[in-house]
């Protein structure tokens, strides 16, 4: 009775009650974190006016099919709205105050009125962080009110400052979910100057663009953001700076043929600070500091001042004379012409293509579990664990055998003090080599896991850039999410169990088979039948323990682009279509969920009968085979524990055999292809490079394998401090120079810097010498100190020089914290303009020889931009600057030009002298600018 009572409180209250206490616990914390999501305020509604006949239509159709959008929309009909000189009015702003999230005491707008009349352009204005993106996400009801009313069209089109496109192709972009009109959709490509780069296109728009558009430049998905607003028809544009990635005449094309022609029966709403765009607006709005400055008409507010800090002053001028307007418009009839009789694009260019994900097929090998061991440990440590566990084991079985035997002696024997003191050290040994086997194990484990960790992190840091254009965020996000979470938390635990439970069972049919060896006749058929099912059952449940780690993926994937257009697809209101697209995802991975769970049960029925066949042949045994009392009452102990412990057991270690696809995924890449030059030892001379001369002999670059030459035989040499601008049209290859330079990836001919070819020296050194101001400003989460400093190689006076070289020093003061302020991922909590800001003066403390400028300009206003270039004319006057622009204005300045097109150089020279060459590129591109 003592031995039973003991073996049931071991396994069950003491194993089994404290694994559960342990779950519920986890539920109960992960429960607390969804109750915290789910309780999260929704965003108020947004009033919008239904009177217009396509609303109207509409409007029945937004009722049944988006109930959780009208949630957000209050319906209100304008009645006939007039303004004081009787046109009727689109949208009506009045007293419009916002807060910042999570701080209520500070306004980010503050008492905005505005009225657009219908069919109308209004161009809002101002400084860096005057609150003009915000303006716009309080009309499309992405920023919360404090106070105020807002009432616009239900039919709405927003375009973001940053463009988003999600993975899938051009048309799909554009579509967005509507049906396609073959007409119509060719009229936008037009407008949106699409349709020359869709016959350039390998696919043409079915070309796939790739997570986040990696295959389109900075322009294209500019104008793929814009074409879908544009094919959408909506009654209201919102236009976040369209133009900032174009250059002047694709943006000139745009805003007459698109803006203008195509949405001229449209209200309009659009952030520039460019003069020919405020001229034509029937309304200009100037902010400053979330408040309105000066509203009127260009010529008025002009007048006044109110636009001689906001208005680029490098765009005034317009085309000389009307030889120059003739020219231009036979350029743009020229640019925007779509013939059939064109030569469609070479078949022998293959477009990018999202890879599949890599999948293992067969049974995990031994030897990954000696790598995964291998990881955290050293093999002695291996290979004493692997001792440790058995006679652990041994001496946790020894009490019960010590006990049995007690049995056997008189009672006044049993109550010996030495008995006593014997059994006491036996259970004090099984504790203590309980404890020790357990935390050393736990210990390994996540030694191992950290350092796959670690060595997963290098791995894709090192991958090249194909890599990442290649394979869905979502896909790398599974890795370092389910994969690395399941080998922290239910790898180590489940092994450790398996182990734990196995030595066990072997114990409970090793036991009575040592007390009656007549049951081997039994038990070996059955563990043969066992050791089969078990086969059969770990070959099944393995593939689909991989299959449902595959199906994750595009679950993550999905989420995250929605989360990163999440105000396009609420405003255009297709909640309901992405909702539908994760169902799709989450379907096919619950599918494989149930399948891994009904397998495994489908295991445990059989192994229960199994379980249930042995005990039954035990008791026979020991009701009519004569053997030792004390064994056979052990033997009934150990294997009544053997219907739970067997089947557990079994299960427990297959698990094993599955979460090790975990390991294996991560192991994958771990070993990923790195970039050519990690390995490389040689280094630069100390201080290099202390002239910034670069040089280029034959340089052609192409991105993947099959695709097209972005670069073509470059040969080029640039003088140490000189000052660089690289111009040409969209998708002429500007940014594959810094492509090159940077060695993303690696360019066919040499490229020297200070007359070491950068080819043969490690890859790190031959990046650390250049400085990167990209398009698109990147920050990380964290404080605004380890955003300028990451290597904390500055001391506090550097940091705010820098600030103060880029006029962010009054911003950050006014911030909590100041340079500890913890901006939010990407920074979004700042607007664009900042955010560029502050990589400008991380590029100035590190004053790294080489400077490659890509448009660092395009999100600011243009008193900034001004004091930008000062800033890098001044500060950085021996350093070797290139710029790369798409407005000419930018590099006018530049001592020597590089124009390109098509990869490949066609001029280069003074900007003056480039520009008086007749029928020269630069020429008629300085031509088309009014420059």
């Amino acid at each position: 009775m003592l031995l039973a009572f003991i073996g049931a409180q071991r396994l069950n209250p003491c194993c089994f009650l404290a694994y559960g206490w342990l779950q519920i616990y986890e539920a109960y914390v992960s429960l607390l974190r969804i109750e915290d999501f789910l309780l999260l305020k929704d965003l108020p509604a947004v009033s919008c006016d239904h009177t217009s006949d396509k609303s109207k239509s509409e409007l029945k159709e937004l009722k049944s099919g988006l109930k959780d959008h009208e949630e957000r929309v209050e319906v209100n009909h304008f009645d006939d709205a007039m303004d004081e000189r009787g046109m009727a009015i689109d949208l009506c702003v009045s007293n419009l105050t916002c807060m910042q999230v999570g701080r209520e005491e500070e306004y980010i707008l503050e008492n905005i009125d505005l009225r657009t009349e219908s069919k109308s352009l209004t161009v809002i204005t101002g400084p860096v962080g005057s609150g003009k993106s915000t303006l716009l996400s309080a009309i499309a009801g992405e920023v919360p009110k404090k106070n105020g009313t807002l009432t616009r069209p239900e039919k709405l089109a927003y375009v973001p400052q940053i463009a988003w496109v999600f993975s899938g192709t051009i048309r799909e972009n554009i579509l967005f979910g509507l049906p396609y009109d073959e007409q119509m959709y060719k009229r936008v490509l037009r407008a949106c100057a699409l349709d020359k780069d869709m016959q350039e296109m390998p696919d043409g728009d079915l070309t796939v663009v790739g997570e986040r558009g990696e295959v389109l430049s900075g322009g294209q998905q500019a104008r793929v953001s814009l074409a879908r607003a544009v094919y959408a028809d909506a009654d209201l544009y919102l236009l976040d700076d369209p133009f900032s990635a174009l250059d002047f005449k694709v943006g000139r094309h745009i805003f007459e043929n698109c803006i203008q022609d195509f949405l001229g029966d449209k209200t309009r709403v659009l952030i520039s600070h460019q003069e020919q765009h405020m001229k034509e607006a029937t309304e200009v709005v100037v902010l400053n500091k979330g408040r309105v400055l000066g509203r009127g008409t260009f010529t008025d507010l002009q007048g006044e001042g109110f636009l001689n800090t906001t208005v680029n002053p490098l765009h005034q001028k317009a085309p000389k004379d009307s030889t120059s307007d003739k020219k231009y418009n036979e350029q743009e009839e020229k640019f925007i012409d779509i013939s059939d009789e064109k030569d469609p694009p070479s078949t022998g260019e293959k477009g990018l293509t999202i890879s599949d994900e890599d999948r293992t097929i067969g049974r995990v090998s031994p030897k990954l579990y000696w790598d995964y061991f291998s990881s955290g440990t050293h093999s002695m440590g291996i290979l004493s664990m692997m001792c440790l566990f058995p006679i652990a084991q041994a001496i946790i079985v020894a009490p019960d055998v010590w006990l049995s035997l007690m049995t056997k002696k008189l009672p006044e024997d049993q109550r010996n003090k030495i008995n006593i003191i014997i059994y006491t050290c036996l259970v004090s040994g099984c504790v203590m080599l309980a404890f020790v086997r357990a935390y050393a194990f736990l210990w390994i484990s996540l030694k191992c896991s950290e350092s796959l960790h670690d060595l997963m992190v290098v791995a894709l840091l090192r991958s090249p850039v194909l890599f990442f254009d290649s394979n869905p965020v979502g896909r790398i996000l599974n890795r370092f999410s389910k994969d690395i979470g399941c080998m922290d938390e239910l790898l180590p635990k489940e092994f450790l169990l398996s182990i734990q439970l196995s030595l066990l069972a072997i114990c409970t049919i090793l036991i009575p088979t040592v007390a009656n060896p007549w049951l081997l006749f039994v038990i070996i058929p059955l563990m043969t039948f066992v050791a089969f099912v078990s086969k059969y059952y770990s070959k099944t449940s393995r593939e689909l323990k991989r299959l449902e780690s595959i199906s994750r993926s595009p679950v993550f994937s999905h989420i995250s682009e929605t989360l990163n257009g999440l105000d396009t697809i609420r405003t255009r209101n297709r909640q309901r279509d992405f909702v539908h697209e994760l169902y799709r995802y989450q379907d096919t991975h619950n599918q494989i969920s149930i399948m891994v769970m009904a397998s495994a049960r489908w295991l445990g029925v059989r192994l229960d009968v199994v379980a249930s066949l042995i005990v039954g042949s035990v008791a026979a045994a020991t009701a009519f085979v004569a053997q030792d009392a004390a064994i056979a009452t052990l033997a009934l102990v150990y294997v009544v524990q053997i219907t739970d412990t067997t089947q557990t057991a079994v299960r427990r270690s297959l698990n094993v055999d599955n979460l090790m696809t975990s390991v294996e995924r991560v192991m994958t890449y771990t070993k990923l292809d790195s970039e050519p030059g990690y390995k490389v030892e040689k280094r630069p001379p100390e201080h290099w490079p202390r002239e910034g001369k670069i040089t280029f002999k034959d340089v052609s670059l192409t991105y993947y394998p099959g695709g097209p030459q972005v670069l073509k035989k470059i040969n080029l040499e640039i003088k140490g401090g000189t000052k660089i601008g690289i111009a040409g049209r969209t998708g002429a290859g500007k940014t594959s120079v810094l492509a090159a330079l940077l060695r993303m990836p690696d360019a066919d001919g040499q490229i020297m810097v200070d007359d070491i070819p950068i080819m043969e020296i490690n890859i790190q050194e031959a990046r650390r010498c250049i400085s990167v101001l990209g398009q698109s400003p990147v920050l990380f989460s964290g404080t605004l100190r380890k955003n300028l400093d990451l290597l904390e190689q500055f001391q506090d006076k550097d940091l705010w020089q820098a600030l103060r070289d880029t006029q962010l020093k009054d911003v950050v003061e006014s911030l909590e914290g100041q340079l500890d302020y913890k901006l939010s991922e990407h920074g979004a909590d700042i607007s664009v303009g900042e955010r560029q800001l502050i990589c400008l003066a991380r590029v100035l403390l590190h004053r790294s020889k080489i400077i490659i400028l890509d448009e660092p300009t395009a999100h600011v206003d243009p008193e900034t931009e001004h004091k930008m270039w000062r800033v890098v004319r001044e500060k950085l006057k021996d350093c070797t600057v290139i710029t790369i622009a798409h407005r000419l204005s930018s590099i006018k300045d530049c001592d020597m030009i590089l124009v390109l097109e098509n990869g490949e150089i066609r001029e280069f020279g003074k900007f003056d002298l480039l520009v008086r060459r007749e029928g020269g590129i630069l020429s008629e591109m300085a031509s088309v600018s009014g420059i």
